[in-house]
C-alpha cells in the first residue's frame, strides 16, 4: 500500500453515523463503501490499486460494519473468512439494502460495495451448491439493483467507477457487471431497450429478448426478431462456450429477473416482518438456478414460485413463458438430450401449451413406449383451448403442421400398434383432414394400397407403419 494514503483520514472524514432500522443501517454501509472508495480515488489518485491497498480499505469497511452494529455475518468480507460461502442466514438483510441503497440512487455504491467485500476470497470447493461470497455480492446484489434503481442511473452503469477485487491468490477479478439484463425490467421501453443492447453481440441481444419475451412483457416493433427462437440460435452457436453453459446462464438470468421484478416491492418494504418468509428464494438461489427452474409435477420442492409475476401486470404471461420452454423442450430434443427436453416439456405442458404434451408423446414413443405416447398426445388434444404456442420444430420440412394435428398424427401411430384400430383412424383422419402432411401420406398410401376412395373407411393397419 502507497505509504501516501492515510485510511484514518478517509475513515473520519466518511464514517457513518448509526440511525434508524437494521436496513437503514445497512443501506448506511453501502454508501460508505461507495463514498471512502471514490474519497481515496479524489484524495490519492496515484496510489496505485493493488492486492494490499484492497485489503486494507476492506478493513475500514469492516470497522464501519461494527460501528453501525451490523451483524457479523451479514456483510462478512474474505478477508474475514477467506472460504466464506454466501450466507443464507443473512443475506435477506443484505440483498433489501441492496435494492434500497440502488432505489434512493446509489447503484453505484452498491457494486463498489460488493467489490471492496469479496476482497481475500479464496475459490470454495464444493459438493455444496452453496453460491461464493463473490457470487452474492457481484451478481445477486447488483441484479437486486438494476432491478430497483432509477433507469438513468442504469444507463450510467457501464461508466461508474468499480473497483476490482483481488482473490486469495492475489488474482485481480473484475467486477463488471452486465447493464444488458436491466433490458428485462417491466418498465424499459423500446428505447431504453436498445440504448443497453446495441453494444451486445446479436446472440446476446436475441437471448435477452427472448427472456423478455419469456415472461409476458412487450417487445416493439424493431425487437420482433428476438422471439422465441433466439433461445435456440443462442445455445447453438455460442463462439465461447459450450451450449449448455450460455444455456445455464440465460436460464439463470432468466429466474432471478422473474424473482426480483415479482419480489422488489417485498425488498423495499419498511419493515422486516414477513419478509424472510416472502424471500426464500434468497436462501438458496444458486439452486434455483438448476433446470427447470420454474415448478413442474416434477418439482415439489418449489411450490413457491408462480406462473406470473405478481407485482409485475403482465398479460398471458403463463402462455408466454410456457410456449417458451416448448421452444427449449424442442430444441434439446433435436439436440439428442432428451432429460432436458422431457424437464422443459413437462413445464410447457404444466402451463397448456401443447406443444409441451407432443414433445411427451414422442419421447415416449422414441422409448418404445406406445401407451405413454398416446396417453400424453391425448391430454394434449383435451386442452380447451390451446395457449400461445411456438412454432413447431420437430417437422423442419413442414413448418405448417400444427402441433395439434402432430399430435393427432402420433396418437394414430401409438394407437395402432396398440391394436386400437379405429381410434388410430380417428385420429390420422383428423390429422390429415388439419393439413398434416405426414398423415396425408399415410392416408394416400393406405388408398392407393386398398383401393378405398374414402378416408372415413380407412383402416389402419399394425404392421408397416412408417415411424415419425
Amino acid at each position: 500500500m502507497g505509504a501516501d494514503v492515510d485510511l484514518e483520514r478517509l475513515y473520519r472524514r466518511n464514517a457513518p453515523v448509526p440511525a434508524g432500522r437494521k436496513v437503514d443501517r445497512a443501506v448506511q454501509l453501502i454508501r460508505f463503501c461507495g463514498s471512502v472508495y471514490r474519497d481515496l480515488r479524489r484524495s490519492y489518485p496515484t496510489a496505485k490499486w493493488d492486492q494490499s491497498l484492497a485489503i486494507e480499505v476492506q478493513r475500514v469497511v469492516i470497522r464501519a460494519r461494527d460501528s453501525l452494529d451490523l451483524p457479523r455475518f451479514a456483510f462478512l468480507s474474505g478477508d474475514e473468512d477467506p472460504r466464506a460461502p454466501w450466507m443464507y442466514a443473512n443475506c435477506v438483510l443484505e440483498s433489501r439494502a441492496a435494492a434500497r441503497a440502488a432505489q434512493l440512487g446509489h447503484l453505484e455504491d452498491v457494486l463498489i460495495a460488493g467489490s471492496l467485500l469479496s476482497n481475500g476470497f479464496h475459490e470454495y470447493y464444493s459438493d455444496d451448491p452453496t453460491p461464493s461470497l463473490p457470487e452474492g455480492y457481484c451478481i445477486l446484489l447488483p441484479m437486486l439493483a438494476v432491478m430497483t434503481a432509477p433507469l438513468a442511473d442504469v444507463a450510467r452503469i457501464t461508466g461508474m467507477a468499480v473497483p476490482t477485487w483481488f482473490d486469495y491468490n492475489g488474482e485481480e477479478e473484475d467486477p463488471t457487471f452486465d447493464s444488458a439484463v436491466a433490458a428485462l425490467r417491466p418498465d424499459a421501453d423500446s428505447e431504453f431497450r436498445r440504448s443497453l443492447l446495441e453494444d451486445q453481440s446479436p446472440s446476446t441481444r436475441d437471448a435477452i429478448l427472448t427472456v423478455r419475451a419469456s415472461l409476458g412483457l412487450p417487445l416493439g416493433p424493431d425487437e420482433v426478431r428476438g422471439d422465441m427462437r433466439a433461445m435456440v440460435h443462442f445455445m447453438a452457436r455460442s463462439e465461447e462456450s459450450g451450449s449448455d453453459t450460455d444455456f445455464r446462464w440465460v436460464r439463470g438470468w432468466l429466474c432471478l429477473i422473474y424473482l426480483a421484478a415479482r419480489d422488489a416491492p417485498i425488498l423495499l418494504a419498511p419493515t422486516m416482518k414477513g419478509v424472510k418468509k416472502d424471500l426464500a428464494w434468497l436462501r438458496d438461489w444458486y439452486g434455483v438456478l438448476e433446470w427447470p427452474p420454474f415448478p413442474s409435477s416434477r418439482d415439489p420442492e418449489l411450490p413457491r414460485l408462480p406462473a406470473t409475476p405478481s407485482a409485475v401486470p403482465i398479460d398471458n404471461g403463463g402462455s408466454a413463458f410456457g410456449s417458451a420452454a416448448a421452444l427449449l423442450s424442442a430444441a434439446h430434443y433435436e439436440m439428442g438430450e432428451p432429460d432436458e427436453a422431457r424437464a422443459w416439456a413437462l413445464v410447457a405442458a404444466g402451463m397448456s401449451v401443447q406443444q409441451g404434451f407432443l414433445i411427451l408423446a414422442q419421447l415416449a414413443s422414441d422409448d418404445n413406449d406406445p401407451a405413454s405416447a398416446a396417453h400424453w398426445a391425448e391430454r394434449g388434444l383435451d386442452l380447451p383451448v390451446p395457449g400461445a404456442e411456438p412454432e413447431p420444430l420437430l417437422d423442419a420440412e413442414h413448418p405448417d403442421n400444427t402441433p395439434a394435428s402432430e399430435l393427432h398424427l402420433l396418437a394414430a401411430l401409438s394407437l395402432a400398434r396398440m391394436n386400437r384400430v379405429e381410434e388410430s383412424a380417428r385420429h390420422l383422419v383428423a390429422a390429415a383432414s388439419e393439413g398434416n402432411h405426414g398423415a396425408q401420406a399415410i392416408l394416400d398410401a393406405m388408398i392407393n394400397e386398398s383401393g378405398e376412395k374414402s378416408g372415413h373407411d380407412v383402416q389402419i393397419r399394425t404392421t408397416g407403419v412408417p415411424a415419425w
